[in-house]
């Protein structure tokens, strides 16, 4: 994915849409068997990981911005949703 960049905002208006369209880019980005395997790694983590080291971990795998924040959300609610979009612009 960190190889082009896509605008979701200006691509799709409807948010629910725009949401399933970047978690299915990281699905196709990273594969759906590893994207189920990584996303479960990510929920059981003790101590909790923290939005940080989530978007660190996503920038390693080439995911970054939007997607970040919309896979965030998918593995833990809307909790931090707000911290992790601001911090990945």
């Amino acid at each position: 994915m960190s190889h082009y960049e896509r605008n979701y905002t200006k691509m799709i208006d409807d948010v629910a849409e725009r949401e399933r369209v970047a978690l299915d880019d990281v699905k196709h980005w990273l594969g759906e068997e590893k994207f189920e395997e990584v996303t479960g790694l990510f929920r059981t983590e003790v101590p909790p990981i923290g939005p940080g080291k989530f978007r660190f971990y996503c920038g390693i795998a080439g995911i970054q911005g939007y997607p970040v924040a919309i896979w965030w959300k998918h593995c833990f609610g809307c909790a931090m949703l707000e911290e992790v979009a601001r911090e990945t612009g």
